[in-house]
This record gives C-alpha cells, sequence and structure tokens, in this order.
C-alpha cells in the first residue's frame, strides 16, 4: 500500500531544501528564478518518482477496501489515524495516500498561475516559462506512463 511513498517523499523533502537554501523570499527579484530552476533541476527526479507512485496508486483503493472488510483492523485503522493526525480529520487512509495524486497535477496549475501573474520582462519569466512547459510535459508522460502500465 505505501510502495514508492518513500522516493516521493525523498524527491519532494530535496524540491523543499533547494527553495529553503537561499532563505529567498517571494520579493526577492532572485525567487522566481529560484524556484524555477530547482523545479527544473528535479524534474527527472520528480518524474521517476511519481510515475511508480501513481502507477502502484490503483492498488491502493484495492488494498483499502480488503481492509474495510475486516471491521476490527479497520477500526483499528481509524484510530490510528485520527490519533496520529486529528487536525486534518481523516477517516481513510486514502486520504494521506491521494496526496501525491494532487500535488502531481498542482505543479503546472501552479506555475501557469504564476506565469500569468509576472511581467514577460521579469528576468526569469523565460525560466518560468520552460518550468511551466516542463511540469504539463512531465504531468503527460507519467499519465502515459501510467496507461501503458496498466495495458
Amino acid at each position: 500500500m505505501f510502495l514508492y511513498i518513500e522516493e516521493v517523499m525523498d524527491v519532494s523533502r530535496r524540491l523543499l531544501s533547494m527553495l529553503d537554501q537561499k532563505q529567498l523570499t517571494p520579493d526577492n527579484p532572485d525567487f522566481l528564478e529560484n524556484l524555477c530552476v530547482s523545479f527544473l533541476g528535479l524534474s527527472s527526479d520528480i518524474e521517476a518518482a511519481y510515475k511508480e507512485y501513481l502507477w502502484n496508486y490503483n492498488h491502493i483503493s484495492l488494498v483499502e477496501n480488503s481492509y474495510k472488510q475486516k471491521e476490527a483492523l479497520w477500526n483499528d485503522i481509524i484510530q490510528i489515524i485520527k490519533s496520529s493526525a486529528p487536525e486534518v480529520n481523516a477517516t481513510s487512509l486514502s486520504f494521506f495516500l491521494v496526496m501525491p495524486v494532487q500535488r502531481i497535477a498542482r505543479y503546472p496549475l501552479l506555475l501557469q498561475t504564476i506565469q500569468k501573474h509576472t511581467d514577460p520582462s521579469h528576468p526569469a519569466y523565460a525560466l518560468l516559462e520552460q518550468a511551466a512547459h516542463t511540469s504539463v510535459a512531465l504531468n503527460c508522460r507519467i499519465n502515459e506512463y501510467k496507461r501503458f502500465r496498466e495495458v
């Protein structure tokens, strides 16, 4: 059920670390360049981690449903989830396991939104354009890989 989650968490930690290293704030002119360079630098690792995770994601609901058939086990799982993260009010494992699926789909949306609100004369605009394009292409390749593996 948790197959490939470590890879996704690792690449996410590395991206966050790269963004935090320079300690730039969004009002710093170099912030956008750092964001784009960090994303582009890790894009192949992001793709590799998410390809396998998303391919395996279909199996998660099957496993979760098999746990639901065993009432005592399912109640124990729900108790652990609620005590581990009471602030999110999660009612299943899939609540957490869907987050990487949602995150990879958000990258293009976030980068395109930033691009829409960035002046084309900004020094990092070309990098932003490349990062936005890369994020869309990355999602397409991941979806193609998932479909290919399902066939």
